[in-house]
């Protein structure tokens, strides 16, 4: 029974996770365009009343199949981490359900606000252990493709995704779309011969750099190096051919005014210069106060009650990296969350040692990479990506690397 069921849930699982990260991304760049979506606005609203219902599903499952097998003392350390973070993030928010603070303009509360983040960590954690990118490859190559049509349909003379063309509501959803985008080109970058890799992953920056965000963009340039150190020697002197032409083009557009604009957005988030950075930079120093004065138990909310970075005081006003855990809930989660990463990063060197990866192995190199760099140095505890990589690198670890 169980060797009927544990392919099954496989297929599920990586479906589910289609569905949580790009898929939503690609959704909300149709929503742009007011593309009437209303049977996903549907399901998406009537599945969200059903989180605890999935958690438990996906927790009994897990639990089933992971009892079958031999458990290593470091993973009961893994275990344990994962398990104590949840369950203390989940008592944190329980218990200061009474802080409300602004989201999008709209007066919510902590738990209306988080609870759903925790949930979707705990999910992907386990759909991140089932996971794998074999059983979806069509779906991948589908989701790229229609990310790429949607995108360049609606571009001005500079290529551009033209946002003076969209909703206004959902102008400031970039980010959103060019993660979805880069983590849809990763998943298609890992199930493609080394050949295809190149020219898929040289598109992918294209695409990446005309939906406007610069961490997206950035994140995405070393991941070169993982897919230049297995191209054979002809391969390599033709993908540093198209290296050059595509520099050759940009420099070409820098003449174009407003590409020269939005060039110099890169140029000034390198420098520091950008307001983006500076606000970024008040939200970390305020944090670290918090910290300070809190070194144990956290300061959780306490972004709510003042004005950081003229943004006015709103839930988002975080510190904009792993520091966000210790911030939020405390010096314990914020130790487990920073020992499972180790461990991420431990177990993606090793499995990046391996000569002849599948595709399976080569996408936990190239996403674990972009996941930990970017929750680091940019992405908050919102960012519930890093569970699922979590679950990979539980999975990983089952398989001795």
């Amino acid at each position: 029974m169980n060797d009927y069921i544990f392919p099954k849930w496989r297929v599920v699982s990586s479906y589910l996770f289609l569905m949580i990260l790009p898929l939503t991304g690609f959704v909300s760049l149709l929503l742009s365009l007011d593309i009437n979506l209303s049977v996903y606005s549907f399901i998406k609203i009537n599945i969200s009343r059903f989180y605890v219902l999935f958690t438990i599903i996906f927790s009994f499952i897990f639990l089933l199949f992971y009892s079958k097998e031999k458990i290593k003392y470091f993973e009961v350390f893994y275990l344990i981490a994962f398990l104590f973070s949840i369950v203390s993030m989940f008592f944190i928010v329980i218990n200061n359900d009474n802080i409300y603070s602004y989201n999008s303009n709209v007066l919510i509360s902590g738990y209306q606000y988080n609870f759903p983040i925790i949930f979707y960590s705990l999910t992907l954690f386990f759909v991140g252990y089932f996971f794998d990118i074999k059983k979806i490859k069509s779906a991948i190559i589908l989701i790229f493709i229609s990310f790429i049509i949607i995108v360049y349909s609606n571009v001005n003379g500079s290529l551009l995704y033209d946002l003076n063309n969209i909703n206004p509501d959902y102008r400031n959803n970039y980010l959103i779309w060019s993660d979805s985008f880069a983590i849809s080109a990763l998943l298609l970058i890992s199930i493609l011969n080394k050949k295809k890799r190149v020219f898929i992953y040289f598109l992918s920056l294209i695409v990446v750099y005309s939906l406007y965000s610069r961490t997206s963009f950035f994140l995405l340039i070393p991941i070169y190096i993982f897919i230049y150190k297995d191209l054979s020697k002809n391969m390599k002197i033709i993908s540093f051919i198209i290296l050059s032409c595509i520099s050759i083009l940009i420099l070409y557009f820098i003449f174009n005014s407003d590409i020269m604009d939005y060039f110099s957005r890169y140029i000034s988030a390198l420098s520091g210069n950008d307001n983006s950075v500076s606000a970024r930079s008040l939200l970390l120093h305020q944090g670290l106060i918090d910290i300070k004065n809190n070194f144990i138990l956290g300061a959780y909310g306490y972004q709510t009650l003042q004005n950081i970075d003229t943004g006015g005081a709103r839930w988002g006003a975080y510190i904009h990296s792993i520091l966000s855990y210790y911030r939020q809930f405390g010096l314990f989660v914020f130790l487990c969350i920073a020992f499972m990463s180790i461990m991420s990063f431990i177990t993606l060197v090793k499995v990046n040692k391996i000569k002849n990866k599948d595709s399976n192995e080569f996408f936990y190199v190239i996403f674990g990479f972009y996941i930990l760099v970017s929750c680091f140095f940019s992405r908050s505890y919102i960012y519930y990506e890093l569970f699922f990589l979590f679950g990979l690198t539980l999975s990983q670890l089952k398989k001795g690397h």
